[in-house]
């Protein structure tokens, strides 16, 4: 049995023996935006120390951190810190510290300020706590105001995890509260949020449509060619200057398309509590693709995420739901991605992934994939990405006819569209209505960045993001 807070170790790491099937260090990955770096992911064992440390704190190794321990350089002590920092693992490592009986081995090492590290690492955590106990509030205070929109909601990431596959809320802080709204019940949550003192903040976590769109107000953000197409984060809103922001969404996987099981993911959605209060949430077998796609969208980079991933699925482990996951992820296209992330945290963690399942999502050992698959960019959003990085993304994607298909229809979008985006909802003349669709085709050819510098400036100047 798998507990909540150790990781099994090695059980799959045989599938990568073979030489015939791909392995995820092969891939090349270029990071976001118009970046032309491209790099792959290391082997644990090419990893530093430091981070192989705390590898071996998560996956409840002694011998591991000795290995690690004995391999440090000047700078360990402070390059665990920040690691341990970056990802609020502060109460989560300092008890597995004392559960491994490595008091005696860290002792000597210091913080960035040549502090002794210990005592660092018990400060951090009593601010983790601290952190954890206030967000518990602000959830608390955040589920009242939206009370008679529960069924509309289901609440993701680390908001959820922290009291489902994490054995301490503290273990598993979050920055922000993510959720997903039914979308047609946006406009009335957002007029809920908006009388009970939410503002909107400039621009967006990951679909930024100043200057590429208009955004005079809230719903301007979910105007689209396409029904199937939709923002990868449309709204960020916050209620005062200290409160943690909250990071609204109308679909499940950071894709830009909608999911095709959306109302599946509601109708299965499980219940949560927070202080006496309901909430609902995906499943653990629809959070474990949410947090597969997190995990892509940061080009699989970030502990916090990976070990999400881990315990996710050592409860799908102890749920045997397996053949559900694999079918969900063929259904909604996210295979390789899945593959990828799987792969990753059973070297990474030695989370007990079955080689069956890998083996079934894994891709084509194709010299293209390698190259390709995640050198495109994971979000298919169509007034951001150029028209080139659509193809792309459709070409090397499971789903690349559906994907193609949203594509092809949105070149030629009603007029009522054409109307909201370009004109501000004016009536459009036939002259308009043709000069409405070369902006649309310049909109979809061109990146966001090049639009927002050139025309954008014309046709949506007056826009702003603070919707009075």
């Amino acid at each position: 049995m798998i507990t909540q807070t150790q990781l099994a170790v090695g059980s799959s790491n045989d599938v990568f023996k073979s030489k015939s099937e791909p392995r995820f260090e092969q891939f090349w990955i270029r990071d976001l935006g118009f970046s032309l770096k491209v790099r792959k992911l290391e082997l644990l064992s090419a990893l530093p120390a430091a981070e192989r440390l705390l590898v071996a704190i998560l996956r409840g190794d002694r011998d591991m951190a000795c290995s690690s321990l004995s391999s440090r350089d000047h700078d360990f002590g402070a390059q665990l810190v920040k690691l341990v920092r970056a990802n609020d693992f502060a109460n989560l490592v300092l008890e597995r510290i004392f559960e491994l009986d490595l008091t005696q081995e860290l002792s000597p090492l210091q913080d960035e300020l040549r502090q002794p590290l210990l005592p660092h690492l018990t400060q951090m955590a009593s601010l983790e706590v601290a952190l954890s106990s206030s967000r518990e509030r602000q959830f608390a205070n955040i589920l009242d105001i939206l009370e008679q929109h529960s069924s509309d909601l289901l609440w993701v990431k680390g908001v959820h995890l922290s009291r489902t596959v994490y054995s301490k809320k503290q273990f598993r802080n979050h920055g922000d509260f993510d959720v997903i709204v039914r979308h047609k019940s946006i406009e009335a949550v957002l007029k809920t949020l908006q009388r009970a003192g939410f503002h909107c903040l400039p621009g967006s976590a990951y679909t930024n449509q100043l200057g590429a769109g208009p955004t005079d107000d809230h719903l301007d953000k979910f105007l689209v060619p396409s029904p199937d197409w939709i923002p990868v984060s449309a709204l960020t809103m916050k209620n005062g200057l200290r409160p943690a922001p909250l990071d609204i969404k109308v679909g499940a996987l950071d894709r830009g398309i909608q999911c095709r099981e959306i109302d599946r993911i509601f109708d299965q959605a499980m219940e949560g509590i927070c202080l006496g209060r309901k909430y609902f949430a995906p499943s653990l077998v629809d959070h474990l693709m949410i947090s597969l796609r997190n995990l892509e969208r940061d080009r699989f980079v970030g502990w916090k995420t990976l070990l999400d991933v881990s315990l996710l699925s050592a409860s799908i482990n102890r749920s045997d739901s397996w053949n559900v996951f694999m079918a969900r992820c063929k259904i909604e296209g996210i295979q390789i991605s899945a593959w990828m992330g799987l792969s990753l945290v059973a070297e990474r963690l030695g989370t007990a992934i079955p080689s069956s399942v890998l083996e079934a999502l894994a891709p084509s050992n194709s010299i293209i994939l390698k190259y390709c698959v995640f050198t495109a960019n994971p979000h298919f959003v169509w007034n951001v990405n150029s028209l080139p990085m659509l193809i792309w993304n459709a070409l090397v994607s499971e789903d690349r006819m559906r994907k193609l298909s949203i594509l092809a229809r949105s070149l030629l979008p009603d007029r009522v569209f054409l109307s909201k985006y370009y004109l501000r909802g004016n009536r459009l003349t036939l002259m308009q209505h043709i000069t409405c669709l070369m902006w649309h085709w310049l909109v979809l050819l061109l990146p966001a960045g090049i639009v927002r510098r050139s025309f954008g400036q014309i046709l949506w100047h007056q826009s702003t993001d603070s919707n009075n």
